[in-house]
């Protein structure tokens, strides 16, 4: 799994979508489905596929990736959070954009009342709902988010 991400995070998405499939096969095979292994490894996979351009595929894959960590860890675990922005996301390269506006606005409300209004993830989240609504044209909006990205030293606002 190691290998798949760090392939991701060379841009060799091809490579790593193989190897999360592999992963995804593998802990399924030993572990079955309803475990933090097999979790991980279709999590990286839908990643992967978002990144990749196939994002139907990786819809399903976080479809599934969202049943499972609610099925382990409950709705109100970051990484159920987690896997709901990842999602939003995918919405928003398919141009879904309403779709991953609500699930951004949700995303951010959850993030702030589990890890706090400051965390790196709660910001991370606010980031890309900026983004998702300046792309709908929801400018004034979307500045907002910025400036309260920037407030909270999260430089990575802009980009």
């Amino acid at each position: 799994q190691c290998l798949a991400e760090t392939c991701m995070a060379a841009g060799d998405y091809d490579s790593s979508q193989k190897l999360f499939v592999d992963c995804v096969h593998g802990w399924q095979s030993l572990l079955g489905w309803e475990t933090i292994e097999t979790f991980e490894a279709l999590s990286g996979l839908a990643d992967s596929s978002s990144v990749n351009g196939l994002t139907d595929w990786a819809e399903a894959f976080y479809g599934k990736a969202l049943k499972m960590i609610r099925a382990l860890k409950g709705k109100n675990h970051p990484h159920t959070v987690s896997i709901m922005a990842n999602m939003a996301i995918n919405y928003r390269r398919q141009e879904k954009y309403r779709v991953a506006e609500q699930l951004l606005r949700n995303c951010c409300k959850a993030y702030e009342q589990i890890l706090g209004r400051e965390n790196d993830s709660t910001l991370s989240a606010l980031n890309s709902l900026g983004v998702t609504l300046a792309r709908q044209g929801k400018h004034d909006e979307a500045l907002r988010c910025y400036k309260s990205c920037l407030e909270h030293q999260c430089f990575t606002a802009l980009f």
